[in-house]
């Protein structure tokens, strides 16, 4: 089982009669990534610029 799915099911639905309610809509796959690379951006000064030595 993936992690998007794993959280999907433990902590964004709904117990129903004999099955659950999986409200993806409110964490979508894309919004979790967003938060990964932000997450990552954040830990790992990422570089927005390289300079190459002029030869």
């Amino acid at each position: 089982m993936n992690v998007w799915n794993y959280l999907l099911w433990q902590y964004i639905s709904r117990k129903r009669r004999g099955s659950r309610q999986i409200l993806s809509q409110l964490f979508t796959l894309k919004q979790m990534l967003e938060f990964l690379r932000q997450t990552i951006d954040h830990r790992h000064e990422v570089a927005h610029q390289i300079f190459l030595p002029s030869v």
